[in-house]
This record gives C-alpha cells, structure tokens and sequence, in this order.
C-alpha cells in the first residue's frame, strides 16, 4: 500500500477515533429520568463504532501501517458538556452525515479486500446509526425507538 493511502487510513482513525459521538459518550450528556434508554443507545452507538475503530486498527498494525495516535478531542467540542442529548442529536446528525461522506469517499480509494471491507462496514453500521438519528422525533419516542433499534 502506497504512503498516499496509508497517510489517508491514519487520518480516517484520528477522525473517527475524536468524533462527536465519541465526545458525547465521555462528557455524560444530560437527559430527563425517562429518557434514560436513549442515553444507552446513544453510548451503544459510540460503542459499535469505536470497537469497529479498534478493529480498523489492529488491521493497519498487522499490514505495519501502525497506528497514529489519537491526540486530544476538538476545542470546539468542549463547549458542549453537559448538554442535553436534545440539543446535541441534531449535531450528531451532522456530524456522523459527514463522517460517512468521508468514508464513502475513502473505500473508493481501495481495491477488494480487507481494508475496503473494513470501511464498507463501518459506513453501513453509521448508516444505521444516522437513521435511528433521525427517526428520533420527540421524547415519546425515546422508548419506541431504543426497543426498535
């Protein structure tokens, strides 16, 4: 693999490893008693795709591309602590539409094999993480929606 694509795969773990949705599931958004089962399944996203972060990069150990360290989360992101998951969703709405943007552009550059399969995956599973997004609606249907998913 060429250093051009090596240095994209680093990029890609610095990214996805300092997401929002990671951010979020470390700074303890608040949310009303009810809408416990929502936090969960929000941490239950974050935790699907940091395990498929770490899988991205046992692969890049094994091809001895190595693993680029994380580094700190965005300064941006500290203006959101504590906040109420309501009020961060439509963020992680945005920021996961992106995110998956960037890792559909990313497979393009990466014949059959096991680093393009490791992508698809992971695009599919933060498909599926965007759509349960945005079918949440309005706190009535934190229950539907974390029994659905």
């Amino acid at each position: 693999m060429d250093a051009s694509k090596q240095q994209l795969l680093r990029s890609l773990v610095r990214k996805e490893g300092r997401s929002l949705l990671q951010y979020v599931a470390e700074s303890f958004p608040w949310t009303k008693p009810e809408d416990q089962g929502l936090v969960r399944r929000v941490l239950a996203l974050a935790h699907v795709e940091g395990a498929l972060l770490a899988r991205l990069i046992r692969l890049l150990l094994k091809l001895r591309i190595g693993a680029p360290p994380l580094g700190a989360y965005p300064q941006s992101f500290t203006t959101i602590n504590f906040m109420a998951l309501d009020f961060l969703l439509p963020l992680l709405r945005e920021d996961q539409k992106t995110r998956i943007a960037d890792i559909e552009m990313l497979i393009t550059q990466f014949p059959e094999g096991d680093v393009r399969s490791l992508l698809l995956e992971l695009s599919h599973e933060k498909r599926k993480h965007l759509d349960f997004m945005n079918n949440f609606r309005h706190h009535g249907e934190t229950a539907s929606i974390a029994a659905h998913h």
